[in-house]
């Protein structure tokens, strides 16, 4: 949605951002959670929230089911993977 937030009207883009910041918000804290219990290794949680909510959102612009080589279900195993290795993810215990 953010490559399109141009296309919304003021009140409907003010909203859509406070929600998209909500949205960053929980993720960070979720890393900040997971450094902090010694799961997650991550200099900026900050950062690593952005860049991952970044990425997950992408995911509208290119994906398309039943075109291309990946399933829904193999794509978000895929991310997560990735989402994993981005925050330093220690163990899958």
């Amino acid at each position: 949605m953010d490559a399109e937030i141009r296309a919304l009207s003021p009140s409907a883009r003010k909203l859509y951002s406070a929600q998209r910041r909500r949205v960053e918000q929980m993720l960070v804290d979720t890393i900040e959670e997971g450094v902090a219990a010694g799961v997650f290794e991550v200099t900026s949680p900050s950062d690593t929230g952005r860049a991952l909510l970044g990425m997950i959102q992408a995911i509208t612009v290119w994906f398309n089911p039943g075109r291309g080589r990946l399933t829904a279900s193999q794509l978000a195993a895929r991310y997560v993977d990735i989402a994993e290795h981005t925050v330093g993810i220690r163990s899958r215990a």
